[in-house]
This record gives C-alpha cells, sequence and structure tokens, in this order.
C-alpha cells in the first residue's frame, strides 16, 4: 500500500470519527478534512466521485424517509456532515479501486458488511436510530448497501 493510499484512508477515517462524535458542531473539522482529501483527489476522478458520493446521499435518504434510519437529534433531510462523509467514502473508494475486490460477490457482501457495521456503530454512539429494531434495520441495511454498491460500482466500472 502507498503512502497516497494510507493518507486516504486516513483522512477517510478521521473524517468519520468527526461526522459520527462531532456531527454539526464538528463540522469545521470536517470540512478541512473533506478539503484536503478533495485537493488531494486527481482531477480526473472529480466526476466519479461526485457521481458515487450523489449515488450515496440517494441511499442514505432513501433509509432515512422510510424510516429505517433516523438521526439524533432528529432532521427531516440527512444532516449536512452525512453528506460530507459519503464524499469522504467516495474518495476513498474510488483511489483505492485497485485494491478492491475484483468479484462482485465478494465486493457486494464486504460492503454490505461494512456499511450496517458503520450505521450499527453511528447508533451505538447515540448519533443514528434503527427502526424498527436494530437487528431489522441492519439486515435491510445489509441488502440496501449490497444492491447500491452493485449498481453504484458497476454504473462507475468503465468511468474509474
Amino acid at each position: 500500500m502507498s503512502r497516497t493510499d494510507l493518507i486516504t484512508i486516513a483522512l477517510f477515517k478521521l473524517s468519520w470519527l468527526v461526522a459520527i462524535f462531532g456531527q454539526q458542531a464538528w463540522l469545521w473539522l470536517q470540512l478541512i478534512i473533506v478539503t484536503i482529501a478533495v485537493v488531494t483527489t486527481p482531477i480526473r476522478l472529480a466526476l466519479p466521485v461526485i457521481l458515487f458520493a450523489t449515488a450515496g446521499v440517494i441511499l442514505d435518504s432513501v433509509l432515512h424517509y422510510t424510516g429505517v434510519l433516523s438521526f439524533v437529534p432528529s432532521t427531516d433531510f440527512i444532516p449536512l456532515y452525512l453528506a460530507l462523509l459519503w464524499l469522504s467514502f467516495s474518495i476513498l473508494i474510488i483511489k483505492m479501486k485497485s485494491s478492491l475486490p475484483t468479484k462482485k460477490l465478494t465486493l457486494s457482501v464486504l460492503f454490505g458488511v461494512a456499511g450496517a457495521s458503520g450505521y450499527s456503530a453511528a447508533t451505538l454512539a447515540g448519533t443514528t436510530v434503527l427502526s424498527p429494531n436494530f437487528t431489522i434495520a441492519a439486515i435491510i441495511i445489509v441488502f440496501a448497501w449490497m444492491t447500491w454498491i452493485t449498481a453504484a460500482y458497476h454504473w462507475l466500472e468503465d468511468k474509474i
């Protein structure tokens, strides 16, 4: 793994920690972290990053509007810190594409479990609520992420 890859991973992890534990109060810090991630991303990846992040925001919006995912404090829309987190995550995924599994099923399961784990950790931290209950919501999120990553990654595959 290259130094650039390690920096990309570190920036995403920092963005995740700031988003989950700082939410809106630490938005300024998350903006700095995401700005560094954006500035260190090649311009040729701008469109794929934006499209991937948009697909992620749509996924979270669907989970939010269907009641599977809600935020603390309650919001009508997904919070800005979550949209920034999607931008950071998209940079990570697109820059690290060559390190990801090539088998679609492996990629799908990996992202399904990782996605549900992230929301579960946020729930344990008290920043989100999963409904109708933790287990059912986690299962829904696993399958939603599996579907989302398969579609989004397939669509972006030739664009990256």
